[in-house]
């Protein structure tokens, strides 16, 4: 099992994000800290001499009360949310850019069948150039001569010219 944190890095998750959610968690920690106090303030202990919370007696409702609604509790919640905020800031930055570059492949994806129909059809004008040019003009040319020979015309003259007909 991995920890989220490692995941969030294999994601690419900048060492700055990383740092934004730490500094949530601390100051959600300090957060905690005071509940922990209102909730031990409702359970009616008090600290002893050392710090301890060892001194039973009546729940003191008002306390815990004053703790959760105090600006300290109200503080320590806008100081989570900062940097979460930041967080999500440059996750936004990150997600975007990522989204931009995608939409550019996506682009060029687009346009290469295009570019394969044209590439197609420039293929298959120049192919009907060669065909005309070497072997339909070749048979055009020699359909007179072979005409004439057809009727007996032993006299006729056969140009020679190069082409892939005259070749085979």
């Amino acid at each position: 099992a991995q920890s989220l944190k490692d995941l969030m890095t294999d994601e690419g998750f900048s060492m700055q994000e990383l740092e934004f959610l730490a500094q949530a968690q601390a100051n959600s920690d300090s957060l905690v800290g005071l509940e922990v106090k209102a909730m031990i303030a409702v359970k009616g202990k008090s600290q002893d001499k050392d710090g301890e919370y060892t001194i039973s007696g009546p729940p003191d409702l008002k306390s815990a009360q004053d703790l959760v609604h105090s600006g300290a509790y109200h503080e320590f919640k806008a100081n989570i949310m900062k940097p979460l905020d930041k967080f999500f800031l440059a996750l936004e930055t990150w997600t975007d850019a990522a989204i931009h570059s995608a939409e550019a492949d996506a682009s060029i994806a687009e346009k290469m069948p295009l570019g394969a129909i044209a590439l197609i059809i420039l293929t298959g004008g120049v192919t009907l150039w060669v065909v005309r040019r070497r072997i339909i003009t070749a048979l055009v040319e020699m359909k007179g001569p072979v005409v004439s020979l057809s009727e007996n015309n032993l006299q006729v003259e056969i140009r020679a010219r190069r082409t892939d007909i005259t070749e085979l």
